[in-house]
């Protein structure tokens, strides 16, 4: 099937920047949560709410995607240099630990989801290596 230049091109463009787009977009996620979070107390605009919520969903999904490109790619020192920070980001800032009373109802579904995802890891982990037979 052939492929415009355009379709190309952009596909040539997110195989060399997929993961540090993915990095900086992570860190801007992260700062839009540190300096805006205190802003849902002070102020109860919806707006404000509902971009913070969705930056909140957006900050897990960006930082685990990234790390999982990382682990696929062949990574330059540079970029596993990011790989901690990454992680630091999955445990989000300290000023929006849980966005609402609420979220503290639900660990035993967060428990069930790290159970899974460490499993999905170490199944993915083992499977990926040669066999030493």
């Amino acid at each position: 099937m052939l492929h415009p230049p355009v379709v190309e091109s952009v596909k040539k463009l997110w195989d060399i920047w997929n993961i540090r787009g993915l990095i900086i977009l992570s860190l801007l996620v992260q700062s839009f949560l540190i300096l805006c979070a205190p802003l849902r107390r002070k102020r109860g605009d919806k707006w404000i709410v509902v971009s913070i919520w969705l930056t909140y969903l957006l900050a897990d999904w960006v930082a685990t995607f990234t790390i999982g490109l990382m682990l696929r790619a062949e990574i330059s020192d540079i970029l596993a240099f990011w790989a901690p920070f990454l992680l630091l980001h999955l445990g989000g800032p300290d000023n929006i630990t849980s966005f609402s009373l609420e979220d503290n109802e639900f660990w035993i579904r967060h428990l069930l989801g790290l159970m899974l995802s460490f499993n999905h890891s170490q199944t993915t982990s083992f499977g990926s290596q040669p066999c030493s037979c």
